[in-house]
């Protein structure tokens, strides 16, 4: 697909399975909850390739952790402990950016730079808030993700990438299951519909990452892509 734009210029539109950090991109933007705990997915991948913590960033990350509200707290080691996760650089740097929340949550529809993020050769990293849960004394209850709340959290997360220069971005079909809440064709559309509205822009070239093989020919056979 191809975004014709002014001065003969063109936004390409590619589509590819696997997840955005592997991407020969510049940008990548992450699907992540608004406690940017990340958990499975693209977001999982970020966390398993990034570097174990060095003992002196095991202390930061404990620290950290300890400014949080307990519920979150409570969450976070809960998450760990059941999946048997282990903690890496890429947490430590979200648990940088929700330390200085004020709320300590990230609104659905909203996007947030990952500043230190800076393991992975040169690619930025933007966290984009579709999605969310509300933690309670008996767990976590998922907040669904809307069409709505896609083209709010992808658009301020593409003005963010605009603003860095950025010309090569990789990101999600986000949330396309029935859990997270919506259907993969939903998602897909909302994420069109944006980047129509970017067609004059720095960026040049995105590939949107299908969770996978059966996913991508559904759409396929919808003639969606």
């Amino acid at each position: 697909m191809t975004f014709k734009r002014r001065q003969d210029r063109t936004m390409l539109i590619e589509y590819e399975t696997g997840y955005t950090i592997d991407k020969n991109v510049d940008t990548v933007i992450n699907s992540a909850n608004g406690f940017l705990l990340l958990g499975t997915g693209g977001a999982g991948r970020i966390r398993t390739i990034s570097d174990r913590l060095s003992s002196a960033e095991k202390l930061e990350y404990q620290a950290l952790l300890n400014t949080l509200p307990k519920r979150i707290r409570r969450w976070y080691r809960h998450v760990y402990q059941k999946n048997k996760w282990h903690r890496t650089y890429a947490q430590l740097s979200c648990l940088r950016i929700l330390s200085n929340k004020r709320n300590k949550e990230y609104r659905r529809g909203t996007a947030v730079l990952d500043t230190s993020w800076s393991r992975i050769g040169d690619k930025r990293l933007i966290h984009a808030i579709a999605m969310s849960y509300r933690l309670t004394e008996s767990g976590a209850k998922r907040k669904k993700a809307t069409k709505d709340t896609i083209r709010k959290a992808l658009r301020e997360a593409l003005v963010i990438a605009e603003s860095a220069g950025s010309q090569r971005i990789a990101l999600p079909l986000f949330c396309s299951r029935p859990s997270y809440g919506v259907t993969p064709e939903a998602s897909l559309s909302s994420i069109i519909a944006v980047l129509e509205d970017f067609q004059d822009s720095s960026i040049q070239k995105v590939v949107i990452c299908i969770n996978s093989k059966s996913t991508m020919n559904h759409l396929r056979q919808l003639h969606l892509i």
